[in-house]
């Protein structure tokens, strides 16, 4: 039997601080209606970092947000 996992594509739009920002783009039907809110920011802090904050979902009853730092070496 064929897998029926989800495919999502990433939408990305310039921030005035010179990150992204971006939305998970689903190619299947919604669970829920789409919202004008990014799903995750990409900060730049410098030519070589950047800061994520996102996604955020639920887990075990609190709305948690994602916080990475990416570097470029």
């Amino acid at each position: 039997m064929p897998a029926r996992a989800q495919y999502f594509a990433i939408r990305m739009t310039d921030m005035p601080n010179g990150g992204w920002s971006y939305k998970y783009v689903t190619f299947f039907n919604r669970q829920q209606p789409e919202t004008s809110d990014s799903d995750a920011t990409f900060t730049k802090r410098s030519d070589s970092e950047y800061i994520v904050d996102g996604p955020s979902y639920p887990e075990n009853g609190v709305r948690v947000t994602e916080h990475h730092v990416c570097r470029k070496e």
